[in-house]
């Protein structure tokens, strides 16, 4: 089954796209039949949607590389909740010297030349907000 994201935990995120990529055949599939009317879908309002909701290869390889971008902040997700130590400032601190370097290094891979606008300028977003908080700690 497909797991929904959070609009709270990147990890929940992470977990949905990380379900998605291991469901890409069915969920291809499940959208492929019901363009094709397979699921009783009779009005072209519906249609459209249906045809709205197909993702293509470049889809994928987004959403694969957003996932991968969110890797190391679900890893350290536990960590700095005190779900695997005490939840220390020391904890904190590397969490965030490690996305940030997890950051700078999607920055240089996920470009504009081999990916989407809006990718790179999340990336860029995410950067500036966490490098600030990196420089006042």
């Amino acid at each position: 089954m497909p797991i929904i994201g959070s609009l709270t935990r990147w990890g929940g995120d992470y977990d949905s796209l990380k379900r998605a990529c291991l469901l890409k055949d069915p969920l291809q599939e499940f959208v492929a039949a019901a363009i094709r009317n397979e699921r009783g879908i009779r009005s072209e309002y519906n249609l459209e949607w249906a045809r709205l909701d197909e993702l293509t290869l470049d889809d994928w390889d987004e959403l694969q590389a957003i996932m991968e971008i969110l890797e190391p902040f679900k890893a350290w997700s536990p960590r700095i909740q005190g779900k695997l130590s005490n939840g220390s400032l020391y904890d904190i601190f590397l969490a965030m010297d490690d996305s940030l370097s997890s950051l700078e290094n999607a920055r240089t891979q996920y470009n504009l030349d081999t990916h989407s606008l809006h990718l790179t300028t999340s990336i860029d977003t995410v950067w500036v907000t966490l490098n600030k908080y990196v420089q006042s700690a």
